[in-house]
């Protein structure tokens, strides 16, 4: 299952780029749909390996934040060969945040309610115990 559709990629993406990336034909007249389909499967794919540590699969409901990182990693798939810059940008950018969902550092929003999840669980801040070895302990060795 992908977090975004095609229409959701060529809406986030400069006019024209998709069919230069993924066309059907040499004329270049039309997008492969299968080739793009592919990519946006392959990118879910990605997200779904970094969700999986903190939350069932499948997603009820899809955050935006997840259309957006699923075609930043489409369209990275989509490129061939060497990258454009800012294709590589965005890219690293998406993983960075998938690394921090998985991490619980972000958490995902609830899109049907507008709300934020609550987490479970309560913070516990540990204190560090007296030091074992210190000068006053260790005089006379």
């Amino acid at each position: 299952m992908s977090y975004a559709t095609m229409e959701d990629l060529m809406r986030r993406t400069p006019d024209g780029e998709i069919l230069q990336l993924a066309p059907e034909d040499e004329n270049g007249e039309q997008i492969d749909v299968k080739t793009v389909e592919l990519a946006l499967s392959d990118a879910a794919e990605t997200i779904n390996s970094y969700l999986a540590a903190r939350h069932a699969l499948p997603l009820s409901v899809v955050p935006e934040a997840l259309k957006r990182i699923n075609c930043t990693l489409a369209r990275y798939y989509l490129h061939k060969g060497v990258k454009p810059e800012d294709v590589k940008d965005e890219y690293e950018k998406a993983i960075s945040w998938l690394r921090d969902v998985a991490k619980g550092v972000v958490i995902l929003e609830d899109s049907s309610t507008g709300n934020e999840p609550e987490q479970a669980g309560d913070v516990v801040f540990r204190g560090s115990s007296p030091r074992l070895f210190s000068h006053r302990n260790m005089r006379g060795f």
